[in-house]
């Protein structure tokens, strides 16, 4: 055995020989001493056994956390270094700006409190996304930095500095100076495009026909006329009629509302749809250009993974959405090459990849969207699409502003709709170039409430939370009224009343509790109808 004190091996005693192991553990301290003795070279008593395994895994141990915390903090370190060169360099490039010295005087020195980080990918490209707080004799300011390094010097295509007191905003890589607005949107990624390496997998055949069960209805005459059928997904640049319906998705048991405000023809037919959906879950941001839940057809957005970057959703402005796998080899975003092939829709085999500040998206028939680059988005409008070309080259250009609203869109023939907005970057506008326009009202919790047409046509509506529960006319008829029940889900309709009478759902949720797997619909007359949702449900959902 080895002395607790300083480790050095010992001879048993006799009375230590004959009692065993668990014997000397269940002794008391001082029967140990006894037995013990006291250690020749350094006077301890050898009170308990301590075994030489036992040591060197202590000591392996050691060394292992030493390498793990050495690693570790090798790492930050080297974090904190480049990090810290990035900005030194930053702040000798401030230095110089005339403009900046005249706002802040000089000297103009980097603050405490740089935030941020400095990466680098597998090809050795680094990216650094940097704030840097400054200050000078007239004041204090904050740099934002955005700048790309391969083996060459740090390449900066943003370094804008904001001085809140004053209200101005340097953009010191255009030699601008502006009014500052906070709510700006700030590219963030600027890596130019890495030629793709595709992976050897062929196409998949779609899983879905892009339909789905639904029970939906149309107005006409100021009534509902509802009807059991198949609702399709409502796509961007497929050809369609002006609506004025709901919906009622037997997928997710939640409620639809569309309705086309405006329409005028030019090269082709431009239309504005406004939707709203009671399953707002693929992205749950409060406000949408029609308040909470409520968007049109203009703000579609990629959204998905990122580092790593395997997966896209193009989100639709009903909440629907279309999913988008990577093909391509790799992690990164500029060498990405993202391809949908689970509907057999218009979209099938249509590819997304990186064009160098945003996103390109290409259909099979030669039609393609382009997106904005949108890494630090807050909601769709922020990454939602500035052009839309069809397939015989004509295009809708959808002009926006600094905070990615849409101001107007823009026809091939010079037709357009312009919108307005307020404080929440809600519209409570829209004209055409035809004159007609149309007003919205929003309630105290952000539900649109209100909504008043040139043409006569006014709808009203009511909610509990985030659920719709009525639908009145300009008359103040209602058209409609709704109620969702808490057995399946709090989001989830459990019955309507319209003039046809009262329509029920009975739901049973998949095993995973995202999708109905089965409902029961019964209709005014009492009569009912099973139907089975699961195949019509995107594989991404089911596998939750």
């Amino acid at each position: 055995m080895n002395c607790r004190g300083c480790g050095v091996e010992v001879e048993p005693t006799a009375e230590q020989i004959n009692l065993g192991v668990d014997q000397i553990l269940e002794a008391s301290l001082e029967d140990a001493k006894i037995k013990g003795g006291v250690c020749p070279l350094c006077g301890h008593s050898k009170e308990l056994p301590y075994s030489h395994r036992k040591s060197i895994q202590f000591l392996l141990l050691s060394a292992a956390l030493l390498l793990v915390f050495g690693v570790a903090a090798t790492f930050y370190i080297s974090r904190q270094t480049t990090r810290a060169a990035v900005a030194s360099e930053v702040a000798s490039r401030l230095t110089q700006n005339a403009d900046l010295i005249r706002l802040l005087g000089q000297p103009i020195k980097v603050a405490s409190g740089v935030q941020g980080e400095v990466k680098q990918d597998e090809t050795g490209w680094s990216e650094a996304h940097l704030t840097v707080p400054i200050v000078g004799p007239n004041g204090v300011a904050t740099v934002r930095v955005v700048g790309g390094k391969g083996s060459g010097p740090w390449i900066f295509t943003t370094m804008e500095v904001i001085a809140e007191a004053q209200h101005k905003k340097l953009d010191l890589i255009a030699g601008k100076v502006v009014e500052y607005d906070p709510s700006v949107y700030v590219d963030a990624h600027t890596q130019a495009v890495v030629a793709p390496e595709y992976l050897s997998v062929s196409a998949a055949a779609p899983t879905t026909s892009g339909e789905y069960p639904c029970l939906w209805a149309s107005a006409a005459g100021g009534k509902w006329t509802s009807q059991l059928g198949q609702c399709a997904i409502a796509l961007p640049m497929a050809a369609s009629a002006s609506v004025d319906r709901y919906e009622v998705d037997l997928r997710y048991g939640s409620f639809v509302i569309r309705q086309t405000d405006l329409s005028f023809k030019d090269a082709v037919v431009v239309r504005l749809t406004r939707t709203y959906s009671s399953y707002d879950w693929i992205q749950p941001n409060p406000v949408h250009a029609f308040g909470r839940n409520a968007n049109h057809s203009f703000d579609i957005a990629p959204v998905g993974t990122r580092n790593p970057y395997t997966q896209q959703f193009l989100v639709l402005g009903d909440g629907n959405y279309l999913y988008f796998d990577r093909i391509s080899k790799g992690t990164g975003y500029a060498d990405s090459v993202f391809q949908h092939t689970e509907t057999a829709t218009s979209f099938y085999k249509a590819t997304t990849r990186w064009n160098g500040n945003g996103w390109t998206m290409r259909l099979q028939d030669g039609s393609s969207i382009l997106f904005p680059e949108s890494y630090n988005a807050v909601n769709l409008a922020q990454g939602a699409a500035l052009q839309m070309t069809d397939r015989s080259g004509n295009k809708i250009v959808l002009v926006r502003n600094g905070r990615r609203d849409l101001q107007e869109v823009r026809a091939p023939k010079g037709g357009y709709i312009k919108l307005k907005y307020d404080d929440h970057s809600r519209i409570i506008r829209a004209e055409d170039i035809t004159g007609h326009w149309a007003q919205y009202q929003y309630g105290p919790t952000g539900m649109l409430t209100d909504v008043v047409l040139s043409s006569g046509v006014e709808r009203h509506y009511t909610y509990n939370g985030d659920l719709m529960t009525s639908i009145r006319d300009e008359h103040s008829q209602f058209l409609l009224r709704n109620f969702y029940g808490n057995r399946y889900g709090p989001n989830m309709l459990d019955h309507q009343q319209t003039d046809a009478g009262i329509y029920s759902y009975t739901y049973e949720l998949s095993a995973n509790g995202k999708y109905v797997a089965r409902v029961v619909v019964t209709f005014p007359d009492g009569s009912t109808k099973t139907i089975e949702p699961t195949d019509s449900v995107p594989g991404y959902v089911k596998n939750l």
